[in-house]
């Protein structure tokens, strides 16, 4: 992977890496204050963006291949989204177990399942679909990341 575009493969892995150390430094350094929400909507969040990244540097590994050019085991490996979504769910799922009993008013019960219903499917659809565009999904997941932030603020509006 002498040529240019080998570089660019090394580097959306560096940068991917990049991305996990600093969430992971930050999260592990120190106790973890964050309120309960603010616990579930990092996991949302995590999860989205590990899971976006993973399959812009799979979109890259589809370009690699596309020119012959191969990559290293690990670098697949990073880009396995199925992999990704199941972890991401299963943190998210548990955070939002922790914040529903906290949740008292019957408005703000049903403002944060559709939250949640919202990010499961944001998370679920991380993948490309068939014949889509890197600039096509890019927009795809820009969109679904407004319409679930629109749902969290409309969660947050219920609360006290």
């Amino acid at each position: 992977m002498s040529t240019s575009l080998g570089r660019q493969y090394q580097k959306s892995h560096f940068v991917f890496i990049i991305l996990l150390l600093l969430y992971s430094s930050s999260v592990f350094a120190e106790e973890d204050k964050r309120t309960p929400f603010e616990k579930y909507q990092g996991a949302y969040t995590f999860a989205w963006l590990k899971c976006v990244i993973g399959q812009k540097l799979a979109f890259t590994i589809k370009k690699a291949h596309a020119q012959g050019v191969t990559v290293g085991a690990d670098l697949e490996k990073d880009a396995d989204i199925p992999a990704c979504k199941k972890k991401g769910l299963a943190d998210m799922k548990k955070e939002y177990n922790n914040i529903l009993p906290l949740v008292k008013n019957e408005v703000g019960k049903k403002a944060l399942v559709e939250h949640y219903v919202a990010a499961i499917m944001h998370i679920k659809s991380t993948h490309d679909y068939p014949n889509e565009t890197e600039k096509g999904y890019t927009n795809r997941m820009n969109e679904t990341q407004r319409k679930t932030k629109e749902l969290w603020v409309r969660f947050e509006i219920t609360q006290p």
